[in-house]
């Protein structure tokens, strides 16, 4: 806590991007945040801005009454907005138009049109849109691992303009192909053990294993077996970050916990 006690209190303001990861859920693992919070809201720290994941922000306010004078939200991302968010870094930098299509039937999902002057929502993008719960990173991750530089080979022979006028279809135009594949699943002898797991990674917005060995009720060698299964099944990750829940296997793991009575986020 020798950051905490060494808090300059200048007036020039302060930022704390990351709360999840100034606490770890067990009895001597909140002794920091708890600190931390009650010093912010007396005032102590000076004027400053704090930012937490929703699953941490969840836990915090059932395990301390947390007084709320200015609490924001991200605005969650519709259908409309998504489709924008999506096409906008895609269309961006290489001076080429986009054209995102059905892989299986050839309707539109990102038709051509000016970004700028609104896309219209496709009925894929209303389902991306849900699925994801209007969450604008993990439908990136989401919309970045179906996209196909070809259609599917199993579909029916699809008309290359598709009935687009021939001004709508200009030389510099790329066109990519929307395959919804299939998500990671929760198998069906799913236990305990899986469940603390995945719950212990969402509060802490993913932990190295050997933080997450010491809130855990398994043994090394348990949590080892059990994150390497829940990695195979494409739930779980780690690459360049600590271990993490995946953003395709995120909404499987979501409804799991939220099934077994586990506390969930609010968005």
């Amino acid at each position: 806590m020798a950051w905490l006690d060494a808090w300059p209190v200048n007036g020039a303001g302060w930022v704390l991007p990351e709360l999840e990861r100034c606490f770890l859920r067990h009895a001597r693992g909140l002794d920091l945040v708890r600190r931390l919070l009650e010093a912010a809201v007396a005032g102590r720290l000076g004027r400053g801005i704090i930012a937490c994941d929703s699953w941490a922000w969840a836990f915090l306010q059932r395990v301390w009454a947390i007084p709320q004078p200015e609490v924001y939200t991200l605005q969650a991302f519709d259908a409309n907005r998504l489709a924008v968010h999506l096409l906008n870094p895609a269309s961006a930098g290489a001076g080429h138009g986009l054209w995102v299509r059905n892989a299986r039937t050839g309707e539109d999902v990102l038709p051509l049109g000016d970004v700028e002057g609104g896309v219209p929502a496709s009925d894929e993008m209303r389902r991306l849109a849900a699925h994801c719960r209007d969450n604008p990173g993990i439908a990136w991750r989401y919309w970045r691992s179906h996209l196909r530089p070809e259609p599917d080979p199993s579909a029916a022979d699809i008309d290359a303009e598709n009935g687009q006028p021939a001004d709508a279809w200009p030389a510099d135009t790329d066109t990519m192909w929307w395959s919804s594949g299939r998500d990671p699943v929760m198998p069906a002898d799913t236990g305990d053990d899986m469940a603390f797991v995945l719950h212990g990674l969402l509060l802490h917005n993913g932990l190295p294993e050997e933080l997450l060995a010491r809130l855990m009720p398994l043994s090394r060698d348990q949590l080892g077996a059990v994150l390497q299964r829940l990695a195979r099944l494409g739930l779980v990750e780690c690459d360049v970050r600590p271990w993490q829940v995946a953003p395709l296997g995120y909404a499987a793991a979501r409804d799991f916990l939220r099934g077994r009575g586990y506390l969930v986020d609010a968005f």
